[in-house]
């Protein structure tokens, strides 16, 4: 497909590419431009539903991630952002937790935005759904829902999607010209770029080193764990990192965390992104 041909050409390049237009199901083309780069690529959508239908052979915006959730990728992690429970199918969450990924209600990120920073700082590929907003914010949506983001939080995604010293492509999918009102969604689309945009001119490239000085380590015993579970902290942006022990190969691997998961860690209780990560490298 053009469009895999063109992200693969413009990675390579160390280019960043912002999508505007065109339905969901895009993401698998786009998704397989990462492929013959990385072996383990990191997808996180922001959707108003999970669009998974297990008994669907057709590619579509709805079923798009029987592709990339079923079928032998290079998917690592994936994780939903802001789906609405009474449009979601409980058994496609299931399926998520089965396959120890995330997903986050738009309840939850409404109360607390901050949560998934971390999330967004360890993706590869950004799919926004622009049916994700509310309505009354963007209604050039096939079925738009009175209920979702407002216009401002969506854009606080996309900036830090931005901010993310990973994230190689964010696609913006689904605005309708046709159906939009006074143009309303196709300016929320350019200021969700432009919040990217903000957000990448911000970008601070930094990784955990022991023995770097601009991050302080904290290690943290568990009783319930054969490991240690070892806290990055950046002295310069107070950002949190987690190593993650891999039993196969002896090496670790660094995700991206929260203050909270350490907090956590602190009490005792195994923060969900270690014990997903781990999981998948066991």
């Amino acid at each position: 497909m053009a469009l895999r041909e063109v992200i693969h050409s413009l990675l390579c390049s160390n280019i960043t590419v912002i999508l505007i237009g065109g339905t969901q199901e895009l993401t698998v083309p786009v998704f397989q431009a990462f492929e013959p780069i990385k072996s383990k690529i990191n997808l996180t959508t922001i959707d108003r539903t999970i669009d998974f239908l297990k008994d669907s052979v057709k590619n579509s915006s709805e079923t798009y991630l029987n592709e990339l959730l079923l079928k032998k990728r290079y998917l690592f992690k994936y994780c939903n952002l802001g789906h609405q429970v009474y449009l979601t199918d409980k058994n496609n969450l299931e399926l998520i937790g089965k396959l120890f990924h995330d997903a986050y209600r738009l309840g939850d990120i409404r109360s607390n935005i901050s949560l998934v920073e971390p999330v967004l700082r360890d993706t590869d590929l950004v799919s926004m759904d622009i049916g994700v907003v509310r309505q009354s914010d963007a209604p050039g949506f096939f079925s738009p829902s009175p209920n979702g983001f407002y216009a401002e939080e969506a854009c606080q995604l996309a900036r830090y999607a931005g901010l993310s010293e990973r994230v190689s492509v964010f696609g913006i999918f689904e605005v309708n010209p046709k159906l939009d009102d006074r143009s309303q969604t196709l300016n929320l689309a350019a200021q969700l770029a432009w919040h990217f945009i903000d957000g990448f001119v911000c970008r601070n490239e930094e990784f955990p080193d022991e023995h770097n000085s601009n991050f302080k380590t904290f290690i943290v015993g568990h009783s319930d764990l054969d490991y240690e579970i070892t806290f990055y902290k950046s002295l310069i942006t107070e950002r949190w990192w987690m190593q993650i022990p891999s039993p196969k190969t002896k090496e670790s691997v660094i995700v991206s965390c929260s203050y909270e998961d350490y907090l956590s860690a602190c009490e005792q209780e195994v923060p969900d992104i270690w014990w997903k990560s781990f999981q998948k490298l066991s």
